[in-house]
């Protein structure tokens, strides 16, 4: 009787490592993001999907039929095992998936040490805490020291915070994103980038 063939596990580079922490930390992204900010290939796409990593979603954008990737509950496990830079995960919006598509452009367009340290909602609320309507903002980049090996000169980034804001977003829950940053965060009022979507 012939053995059944077992299947290979993929092996998961730094490049996948430092794509699916960023997505873990924006919820959703589409695959010309993954190549233009990763360089990963469609192809490499398609076999996480085979392996378990991620799943393809059916979206609207502008009207027209598209897909995203998201992370399955595997890849959950996964991260929470083998990347220690991502605490509490992104929950992806209900609605309004380009909120997160957005976010995803955000934080990828950034220098890997700062996906690093990037943190969530649930990162913010866990290490700061909420209080009434304050809302804390989509990402926020703390306060970085570090030395440059290159230039021999120690530099401190002042902080980051962003919020994706749709126009579903009422004033009110504009200035509690505001409110929160100030009070929590020691931002001024003008402290946060708002990046607005549809």
């Amino acid at each position: 009787m012939a053995r059944k063939k077992e299947k290979r596990q993929m092996r998961i580079t730094e490049k996948d490592k430092a794509f699916l922490q960023v997505l873990s930390k924006t919820g959703r992204c589409f695959s010309e993001d993954a190549e233009t900010y990763f360089n990963i290939k469609k192809s490499r796409l398609n076999q996480m999907i085979h392996n378990g990593y991620i799943q393809r979603e059916a979206i609207m954008v502008n009207r027209k039929a598209s897909h995203c990737y998201r992370l399955t509950p595997k890849a959950i496990r996964w991260i929470g095992r083998n990347i220690p830079t991502v605490n509490k995960l992104y929950k992806p919006a209900k609605a309004g998936t380009s909120h997160d598509i957005v976010l995803f452009r955000e934080l990828a367009s950034k220098p890997r040490w700062q996906q690093d340290i990037a943190m969530t909602e649930k990162d913010i609320i866990g290490k700061y805490g909420t209080f009434g309507s304050f809302s804390p903002p989509d990402l926020y980049i703390p306060i970085h020291t570090r030395y440059e090996v290159e230039t021999g000169i120690t530099v401190t980034t002042p902080h980051e915070i962003i919020e994706v804001v749709t126009n579903n977003y009422s004033s009110a829950e504009i200035e509690a994103k505001v409110d929160y940053a100030s009070y929590f965060l020691g931002t001024e009022k003008g402290g946060i980038t708002f990046i607005e979507t549809n």
